[in-house]
């Protein structure tokens, strides 16, 4: 007869043997410029290239990048391919910039003249990438594909943190297809510009877009990002068949050819359409000034999206353009300095124009929108600047009716996405 308590000790060590190993098979690599894809990947002796980094990744593993340029040259229609290599649920790869660095692809060498290129084609599950920035990459042939820096295609339960997508001839970051449960958090996206797409130039470059959905992928989310100077729109839904949310979020000096005020693509800060399925899109504490058409659009996209506290401020068409004849749901949303066209079926209450209040510039810190491209908090969070802040006295504060799921101080929400602290 076994002894019972001998038994459970046995179980017990083997647990912790079987732990011990399993946290041991995590690694950590390095890659650096001056590296060799030959090495061994250590601190001392780190890979070369992005894509050996992926390649040696299993689940739980990081690979840590180091500071500086990493150059993609020739006949490559992609920079680094991200396939093959899942993580697990608790186990994700962590693909991170080492602290305090920044790691840049340069994609401006890929000579492809093959269409669609982009510096990072991303097809895994289980990943979290931070820290990293993907620019210049080409497009070198007249295509209505355009090129672009992150494209993501049926990759699911990843964390997508402090990208800096921009200057790409096409949309700075994508996901399509099945693509479900991804998190794009603390993320800029600007500068892109299609030159070539023919019969249209600028008009297939957007800061960050999920497109093109299929099947019922769930549980995408845009938080705390910024998508400003492309020449498409800011943020685009094109046949996103499913529902994705949008979180403290800035959009803004979109449509335009880049740093100039010549007209490019569309110009929408946030473009919640078309699709034929009728998701339930969420636009939440969000942010849309100055783009060269409307701030907020459904872009005819079918079915009920909720706008919630949201500001939109002088944007070249309307603020709020959501003209589908579907019962939308508006509150809390503070409209400055521009039209608003809403259908009539939409449902609006408690809206900056559905209130007796007073919206110009003596509600605000500060109208001046210079700074809002600036850097990142230490953090990774969105600067702290006056533009749209409201003033001890403003006659915008209390003014919202309580939401579920809307933070606030005082008696009530405040109308817009700031909400004051007095």
């Amino acid at each position: 007869m076994i002894n019972l308590g001998l038994k459970r000790g046995f179980i017990c060590f083997l647990i912790f043997v079987v732990s011990g190993l399993s946290l041991m098979a995590q690694k950590t690599y390095f890659v650096a410029p001056d590296g060799n894809d030959n090495a061994v990947g250590s601190k001392e002796q780190p890979f070369a290239s992005w894509q050996k980094g992926h390649d040696v990744a299993a689940p739980g593993d990081t690979i840590y990048l180091r500071g500086g340029t990493y150059q993609i040259t020739g006949n490559a229609k992609y920079g680094v391919i991200m396939r093959g290599r899942d993580g697990k649920p608790g186990k994700l790869i962590q693909f991170w910039a080492w602290p305090g660095e920044n790691p840049v692809l340069d994609c401006a060498g890929m000579t492809t003249k093959e269409p669609g290129a982009d510096g990072i084609l991303f097809e895994n599950s289980y990943w979290h990438l931070k820290g990293i920035e993907v620019k210049n990459v080409p497009m070198n042939i007249g295509s209505p594909q355009g090129s672009g820096g992150i494209k993501g295609f049926d990759c699911n339960h990843n964390i997508f943190e402090e990208l800096n997508c921009h200057h790409n001839a096409g949309t700075g970051f994508r996901l399509y297809k099945g693509s479900s449960y991804n998190l794009i958090l603390n993320s800029d996206f600007h500068h892109n510009y299609d030159p070539l797409t023919p019969n249209d130039p600028g008009g297939n470059s957007d800061g960050a877009s999920i497109a093109f959905t299929k099947g019922n992928p769930l549980g995408n989310v845009f938080r705390g990002c910024r998508a400003w100077q492309n020449s498409d729109d800011g943020f685009d839904l094109w046949k996103a068949e499913s529902p994705i949310t949008f979180e403290n979020c800035w959009s803004f000096w979109n449509g335009f050819i880049p740093d100039t005020k010549k007209r490019g693509g569309d110009g929408n800060g946030f473009k919640m359409g078309r699709n034929k399925t009728g998701p339930k899109h969420i636009l939440k504490r969000c942010l849309a000034f100055e783009n060269n058409s409307n701030g907020f659009d459904d872009n005819v996209g079918l079915g009920v999206q909720l706008w919630i506290n949201n500001t939109a401020y002088n944007n070249g068409a309307d603020n709020y353009h959501p003209i589908q004849a579907f019962e939308h749901i508006l509150r809390n949303n503070l409209s400055v300095g521009a039209v608003d066209s809403l259908n009539t079926a939409v449902d609006d209450q408690y809206n900056s124009w559905n209130l007796k209040v007073n919206v110009d510039a003596s509600n605000f810190l500060s109208t001046n929108s210079k700074g809002m491209d600036g850097p990142r908090q230490p953090d990774g969070s969105l600067p702290d600047l006056p533009f749209l802040k409201l003033t001890r006295d403003s006659d915008l504060i209390d003014k919202g009716i309580i939401l579920e799921g809307i933070d606030y101080n005082g008696k009530s929400p405040d109308l817009g996405c700031f909400e004051s602290n007095y």
